[in-house]
């Protein structure tokens, strides 16, 4: 379920047992050309593979039929890639903390239960989440992070929803999950969990 209010936003957070996060654009801003790094991928492969691989409109679509058609090789090309340009942009420090990271965090534990547990679900890498979280001191918040590379399928399957909910024995009305693209509505609700834009979280928090 889309959470549209304020009312509904804090009887959510009142009984939720777990806070799913989005990483980029959500708790974070990273400062990465993602369109430069598109155009690389997409020329390495067209010149292999031809027109067949233009038509994906996602990074992560394409990662997956390359994982999936083309082989490992391939595939470890384009993970190599990009995971190396997020590593080096967190390494760099080219990425700024969102009103969630600043505020929002603290805000919504004043509401919350004290056994509720923040996590975060992930198309970015562990290693890039990772190294952000531990220079701003912040990687204790959170119980759980899955990142794209713990992962087999992106969102919006919702295969890292689902693993936590999994591991915790969760009940998917007990979880929200917290984003900022229409992917990460997708993906909560493909795994039938609530889920709010953080926009709308900021504007009813504030």
């Amino acid at each position: 379920m889309i959470v549209n209010s304020k009312e509904k936003l804090e009887s959510i957070l009142k009984t939720c047992s777990s806070i799913l996060f989005d990483f980029d654009g959500t708790l974070f801003d990273l400062h990465i050309s993602w369109g430069e790094i598109k155009d690389y991928i997409l020329n390495h492969y067209k010149s292999k593979f031809g027109e067949e691989i233009t038509h994906f409109n996602r990074f992560y679509a394409m990662f997956d039929y390359i994982k999936k058609e083309k082989g490992e090789d391939e595939k470890q090309f384009y993970y190599n890639y990009l995971e190396n340009r997020e590593v080096d942009a967190a390494n760099e420090k080219k990425y700024s903390p969102m009103w969630l990271a600043n505020q929002g965090l603290d805000k919504i534990g004043e509401i919350i239960h004290y056994d509720t547990f923040f996590g975060i679900i992930s198309s970015n890498f562990h290693e890039t989440i990772m190294e952000i979280l531990i220079q701003r001191g912040m990687v204790h918040k959170f119980k759980i992070i899955i990142g794209r590379d713990d992962v087999e399928n992106a969102k919006p399957n919702p295969e890292g929803i689902l693993r936590v909910i999994n591991a915790y024995n969760l009940k998917r009305e007990n979880v929200l999950f917290i984003g900022d693209s229409v992917v990460d509505e997708q993906a909560a609700q493909n795994a039938q969990v609530d889920f709010i834009n953080v926009e709308n979280l900021q504007n009813f928090l504030s």
